[in-house]
């Protein structure tokens, strides 16, 4: 952090934490802290939506190591899911998805849902805080998201929102704060009606 502040971030440092790899450690750092009942709840909470039960297949928009995917498709009877993230992530999503025995009914897509497609027929598109990295891209990322989803189906969007010109909450700001020192900010404006 020390270097950062006096330095400011590195040309090399931003293109390594661009690139897959970056991404892949990072979300090895993620998994255990899902596990502690993170995907659980996730899970729960998509279970109780009045549409669930007639829910056939759902993709996870940077679904990372695939434990929210896997605890909301083994919380329903023959749903199929699919894990969307980087392909040096899903390659550890599919190490997830077989430790848990879900290969019959998770695959991985590996790529970039900026740019590439995500595929379409789903009943739920689920994206936890993916959709901070979209960019300049957002908005045609939510039109591919409409535009992948079966008639009915539903989106869910788990992301965090700052306000007061991104200083609050504190804890909020604090989480992001690596990030927006190193590469980007990527946080959100939570913007009250």
């Amino acid at each position: 952090v020390k270097d950062l502040l006096q330095n400011g971030p590195s040309k090399e440092a931003k293109e390594r934490e661009m690139d897959g790899k970056f991404f892949a450690a990072y979300v090895n750092g993620m998994l255990n802290f899902s596990r502690s009942g993170v995907s659980q709840s996730v899970s729960t909470a998509l279970a109780n939506l009045p549409e669930f039960q007639n829910l056939k297949t759902m993709i996870d928009i940077g679904g990372a190591h695939g434990l929210d995917c896997i605890a909301t498709v083994s919380k329903h009877s023959s749903m199929t899911g699919v894990v969307f993230d980087r392909p040096p992530v899903v390659a550890m999503a599919q190490k997830t998805i077989t430790q848990y025995g879900m290969e019959d009914r998770i695959d991985v897509l590996g790529g970039d849902y900026t740019t590439d497609s995500i595929g379409n027929a789903y009943d739920l598109v689920y994206a936890k805080g993916a959709l901070n990295f979209a960019g300049p891209a957002l908005h045609s990322v939510i039109e591919k998201i409409y535009d992948s989803l079966n008639k009915g189906g539903v989106f869910v969007s788990i992301h965090d929102g700052l306000k007061n010109e991104k200083t609050q909450p504190e804890d909020l700001v604090i989480s992001w704060l690596p990030t927006a020192m190193s590469l980007i900010d990527v946080s959100f404006e939570r913007h009250i009606i």
